[in-house]
């Protein structure tokens, strides 16, 4: 059988408007999509019924489309943007809501959850997506089920269930640049009531940027274990026990600095020092033009005075029971979240030493939800045309985090008295509590219409203590020691209603209103203690989205679509500045921000082996009200925020040898150039990405051998910008192209 493949995004789409000419020739019950179901609105739900913006990616076709983590699927995903400063800073944003605070204190805009448990600190599961069932993205707050801190969405990766029967696999990987994998799983029944299982993982995936003094590269080591045990003594109750541990290292933290000018790299104003010594403007300016000369030789590499390197340690447990009564339904979720983690860095990114910085945080959090849900014909159901459920949520976390910088001989405040370096530190302690109480309701008014209202009401406190320190006094960083410490309360009432209408048996529309908000919280890494003393309130998105959901031609094609309109309230806006030749952490309350945007997404079965899919997204966001006391950003564009996104897919199956059933599939991403920060000076190029992967299964599905490649152009791009403001900054580059094969065993 000859193969074709697609030269271009271009010929997919062509491809995609012939292969439908044809579809009609094939015999109508041939064949059809396959169904997605989904626990989105924490019931299971055939993905085209829930009326939301949902990308739903199952076990297979992650591994399929090469998606190891959640970089891979940001990049991706149309109107979703995933970068990473380092590992232990990723950055996720959704239809332009996003950002990442460095600080234990810090909330993120998307909310993750594993198997159910949310998880408050993101870094510790990027890596880990060993041997998942399902991931599931719902775009949009979703303050009413998943509560505070979903403000952009709400993410689930779900691992999978242990079954009675013994099964399990071995799997080996390598790759370029030395890179390796190894994988193993195991699962049965211990008993006639009791099932578990338990995955195992290690890699070594070589990195793609290298610090040139020391020849250190920016490898990364990961090492996980998952156990699962199930125990179902009846058909209406079971108890699921979930451990997991997950241990990676980053051998080398790399940036290296942009736009480098006579106030760089983070040196206070050159003519200040003219008068104590008139020979240190032209030091400054030397090293300026050294580091302007050294950023721009090789993409991938620099030298800097710190190579660093990064640590995360991560452990988590929960336990989910599940009761079937004869009229309602009851899950109770507990949950325990341990994170530790240790960042050392050359913060200006250059040969000469100026500010290096490390950063260690701890944090324990447990929780627990509590949810009743309608059962069929069950109590308060009106011969089900109501399905209803309430619950109860507690959340507590306690963190640490020291935050540590050490200026040396060539910051400028220290070269000038001929001081060879000083340092500085600053420690946050918080302890938070979350309380909340939901529900959500849909009523079946009529055969073809829903209406969903749902509330939550949740309320935040946190106490905090914050410190700043130093070993020098009249140090440029914090040139007066101080503490404060108070307590802070948020609380906010967030509504939902959808009304949908069912136009066919495979054809929605719906309209929803809904409501998110993100808690305030302290300031970060700041040497002021007035700054320190006002933190930042919360933050609130007001959504209204008018979507399509349809099957066509028997189920052959699957077209969703939407628009939307987000007003922003308060926003959060976290940069790091340069004040007086200091880099300074602060949290500003935005007045009034605007997003609109439109996506659609299309799947087409072209034949029975040919699978095509089209994705596309559409922002326009806009800071409507943004004064700070030296400047207006209004009417610039928030950061994150990419107009134009697009994914074209491929995937064709066939018969590689006798027997052996082989799947190809092409994958290509492209997204507009976005800005960084408010005032619209740094800017990420678009970029396109191209990965594609092979995979074939023996005909008794006991052997699996997957060849994959991904950024397969070599494609040079910034994977993130730390913007200063005003041009200032430091960047860390994409990965490059990576190659590998995996070889899997079944039993």
């Amino acid at each position: 059988m000859k193969v074709g493949y697609m030269k271009s995004p271009l010929s997919l789409v062509v491809g995609a408007m012939i292969a439908t000419t044809s579809v009609y020739a094939q015999d109508e019950d041939s064949f059809r999509l396959e169904e997605v179901i989904v626990t989105a609105q924490k019931r299971t739900e055939n993905l085209q019924d829930v009326p939301a913006t949902i990308e739903a990616l199952g076990g297979e076709e992650l591994s399929n489309a090469g998606i190891a983590d959640l970089k891979a699927f940001g990049q991706r995903t149309p109107g979703v943007i995933f970068e990473q400063k380092n590992v232990a800073i990723p950055q996720l944003a959704i239809r332009g809501i996003g950002g990442a605070s460095p600080s234990v204190a810090g909330e993120p805009t998307t909310g993750v959850f594993v198997d159910g448990v949310y998880i408050p600190r993101t870094a510790g599961v990027v890596q880990n997506l060993a041997n998942i069932e399902r991931l599931e993205v719902l775009k949009g707050p979703q303050g009413t089920l998943y509560g505070r801190n979903t403000i952009a969405g709400a993410l689930s990766i779900y691992t999978k269930k242990p079954s009675e029967e013994f099964n399990g696999f071995v799997e080996v990987g390598a790759g370029n640049r030395d890179s390796w994998s190894a994988m193993g799983y195991l699962e049965g029944g211990l008993s006639e009531t009791v099932s578990a299982s338990v995955t195992v993982a290690d890699s070594f995936k070589g990195g793609s940027r290298e610090e040139e003094l020391t020849g250190q590269s920016d490898d990364l080591e990961s090492q996980s274990v998952r156990t699962r045990v199930l125990f179902t003594p009846s058909d209406t109750f079971d108890a699921d026990f979930i451990i997991a541990y997950s241990d990676l290292s980053v051998d080398a933290n790399l940036e290296e600095p942009i736009n480098p000018d006579a106030n760089y790299p983070f040196m206070l104003p050159t003519a200040a020092f003219a008068a104590i010594d008139p020979a240190l403007p032209a030091a400054i300016t030397a090293q300026r033009n050294a580091v302007s000369d050294e950023s721009i030789t090789d993409f991938y590499s620099n030298k800097q005075s710190e190579a660093g390197g990064i640590e995360i340690e991560t452990l988590t447990s929960s336990m989910t029971l599940n009761w079937s009564l004869d009229d309602f339904d009851v899950t109770a979720i507990t949950g325990y979240y341990r994170y530790e983690s240790l960042s050392i860095g050359d913060f200006d990114g250059t040969v000469f030493d100026v500010l290096s910085t490390s950063d260690s945080q701890e944090s324990t959090s447990w929780s627990q939800e509590l949810r009743l849900s309608s059962g069929s014909g069950g109590f308060f159901t009106f011969d089900d045309r109501l399905e209803w459920m309430l619950g109860l949520f507690y959340f507590e976390d306690d963190a640490e985090q020291v935050f540590g910088t050490r200026e040396g001989q060539d910051f400028a405040a220290n070269a000038a008295v001929g001081r060879n370096s000083s340092s500085s530190a600053y420690l946050s302690e918080i302890e938070t509590q979350s309380y909340a109480v939901f529900g959500q309701a849909t009523y079946h008014l009529a055969s073809d219409w829903d209406l969903t209202l749902g509330l939550r009401y949740s309320k935040d406190k946190k106490d905090y203590s914050y410190r700043a320190m130093t070993d020098t006094v009249g140090s440029p960083i914090v040139t007066v020691p101080f503490s404060t410490s108070d307590e802070l309360e948020f609380s906010s009432v967030d509504p939902k209603l959808v009304l949908s209408y069912n136009i066919s048996d495979s054809a929605l529309a719906y309209v929803s209103y809904s409501k998110g908000y993100r808690s305030g919280g302290i300031q970060f890494a700041t040497p002021s203690l007035a700054v320190a003393e006002k933190g930042f309130d919360e933050e609130t998105v007001t959504s209204i989205e008018i979507g399509l959901k349809s099957r066509l031609m028997d189920d052959r094609i699957q077209l969703n679509a939407s628009v939307f309109e987000y007003e922003y309230e308060d926003m959060q806006e976290e940069d790091i500045v340069v004040d007086g030749g200091i880099p300074t952490s602060i949290t500003r309350n935005v007045g009034e921000s605007n997003i609109q945007g439109f996506e659609f997404d299309a799947k087409l079965l072209a034949t029975e082996y040919l699978t095509l899919e089209l994705a596309y997204g559409y922002l326009d966001s806009e800071y409507t009200e943004f004064l700070t006391a030296s400047a207006d950003f209004s009417g610039n564009s928030l950061g994150l925020s990419p107009e134009h996104s697009y994914r074209v897919s491929a995937q064709y199956d066939f018969e590689f040898i006798q027997n052996w059933l082989t799947t190809l599939r092409i994958d290509y991403s492209w997204k507009d150039n976005y800005f960084y920060n408010e005032d619209n000076v740094v800017e990420a190029p678009d970029v396109g990405l191209t990965s594609i992967s092979m995979t074939t299964y023996s005909d008794d599905g006991k052997w699996q051998i997957q060849a994959l490649c991904s950024n397969c152009t070599d494609k040079e791009y910034v994977s993130t910008v730390t913007d200063f403001g005003g041009g200032h900054g430091s960047l860390a580059t994409g990965d490059r192209a990576s190659y590998e094969v995996n070889v899997r065993y079944s039993f």
